[in-house]
């Protein structure tokens, strides 16, 4: 049986992607999935926003679990503090995920863009430690 694997130019600009998520959500712990959704948006025409926004998810989840577990074998993670905003941040993600399907893809781009311009800020004009 030979059979050869072909890469197209659009694999290796999604595995680009995906290196370039990991390791942006890796150095400051936000922002990998801002680089999926946008590569995805980019090559995958035909998939909706939100079949685009769960897939995000998807990916982030095993990359985020990955970042948790490295933190932790360095003790940079206090699961004290984390815990608070365990069960506050599940529910918040159930109603968003309920959400989404009733929410009109024009509202979700305004959403995610308002999101990314207040973080921006924050990261930019807030308060350094």
């Amino acid at each position: 049986m030979n059979t050869k694997l072909k890469i197209t130019k659009k694999d290796m600009i999604c595995a680009a992607a995906g290196v370039g998520a990991g390791f942006v959500g890796g150095l400051i712990g936000t922002g990998g999935g801002i680089i999926i959704i946008l590569a995805m948006s980019a090559f995958d025409r035909d998939s909706s926003r939100h079949d685009i926004f769960a897939r995000t998810i998807a990916i982030i989840l095993p990359m985020s679990l990955l970042s948790v577990w490295l933190y932790h074998q360095r003790d940079a993670l206090d699961f004290g503090e984390a815990w608070i905003y365990l069960i506050p941040g599940a529910l918040g993600g159930l109603l968003g995920a309920w959400l989404m399907d009733k929410i009109g893809v024009k509202w979700l781009r305004y959403i995610f863009a308002v999101l990314v311009i207040v973080a921006g800020a924050i990261m930019i004009f807030g308060r350094a430690k």
